[in-house]
């Protein structure tokens, strides 16, 4: 008797598991808000590294995956391996507003895909993410840093045709793309990506010039020094902006630890490229405790405090223009180095 009590019990309990599995598979798959769609040059991870579906390793022959990643209560995720691009946008809403996510060092498949949800999330947009190896599974600063930005440049081909992808959708009227604005958001090391597009001799840069409404240069991990070299030879956006903060703490990190001098998202450089609006943060932002905070300042709490960052990159996500003219945001840099946000 008791031990079928026990058989009982626990067989309630695996159903009961399985069940909240398929809800959760069923109802993130309707819910547009939970979901991001994903890019990736990666590999599937092999067992020993985590629970990620993919790893932190390029295909040698780089080709693109596509998943559509949906999130379940307890930071769970569901993943949806799509044969195609035309595929993963299949079920993309067609009134949202999206941004294109490209992310920085040190994150793993499923780390990638938290920060683009938590970008969803924050500012009601559809997360279209560019997912590329940046962790090492046995090192970390420098060494790390270093390799990831060896990553970039081996994936920078790859990062242009899925733009050329983007490009071809965006001229299709059954596409969700084809009405809605697009930010393209490159944060940290991830902005290494659109200097490469400019530097890498392999890749002819023959982009739509209104492919983008805005392109945003968020605490940018490379060097400061004349950077307006490749800068200005970006043409397929709207609109460009380059965000800093002098006291960001991962950035001053690369410039001490590293041989990468000053960094574009820390300490700019003049001259300034002309087809760019900068502004730093240096004030709204600072310096925080946790460190992370002054180095990622778009999302959780810092956005939470300070009221003009959450409407500034508002209204960078959902396309819009910025006016720096309005005294309640912005004032000139003393340095003339851009704009200043105010808290």
């Amino acid at each position: 008797m008791y031990p079928h009590i026990r058989c009982s019990g626990f067989f309630w309990i695996v159903s009961f598991i399985f069940y909240f599995s398929l809800l959760c598979n069923y109802s993130n798959a309707k819910q547009p808000d939970s979901c991001l769609w994903i890019v990736t040059n990666r590999i599937k991870a092999p067992e020993k590294e985590n629970d990620a579906l993919f790893g932190s390793t390029l295909d040698p022959e780089g080709r693109l995956r596509y998943t559509k990643a949906c999130h379940c209560p307890g930071g769970r995720w569901i993943y949806q391996i799509r044969p195609d691009f035309t595929a993963l946008l299949s079920d993309m809403p067609g009134n949202r507003d999206i941004v294109i996510n490209v992310h920085g060092d040190h994150k793993t498949f499923d780390e990638a895909a938290e920060r683009g949800w938590q970008i969803s999330d924050e500012y009601n947009v559809s997360v279209l993410l560019f997912t590329w190896p940046s962790e090492l599974p046995d090192a970390t600063g420098a060494r790390n840093f270093k390799n990831s930005k060896s990553n970039v440049r081996t994936s920078a081909p790859g990062f242009y045709r899925f733009l050329k992808l983007v490009e071809k959708s965006k001229e299709q009227k059954s596409s969700p793309l084809h009405n809605n604005h697009i930010t393209l958001f490159h944060h940290s090391l991830g902005n290494y990506f659109l200097q490469r597009l400019v530097e890498d001799p392999d890749i002819e840069l023959d982009l739509d010039r209104h492919l983008i409404d805005n392109l945003v240069l968020n605490a940018a991990a490379v060097n400061a020094k004349n950077h307006i070299a490749w800068l200005e030879k970006l043409n397929f956006q709207k609109r460009l902006f380059v965000i800093s903060n002098k006291k960001d703490f991962n950035l001053n990190g690369v410039r001490i630890f590293t041989s990468d001098g000053r960094q574009l998202g820390e300490r700019l450089d003049l001259p300034l490229a002309g087809t760019a609006v900068y502004i730093n943060f240096s004030e709204a932002v600072g310096f925080k405790i946790p460190t992370g905070l002054s180095h990622t300042y778009f999302i959780g709490e810092v956005p939470e405090e300070v009221p003009n960052i959450r409407k500034f990159y508002r209204s960078l996500f959902h396309g819009e223009g910025i006016d720096v003219s309005d005294p309640t945001m912005f004032r000139i840099n003393i340095e003339g180095l851009g704009y200043d946000l105010l808290k």
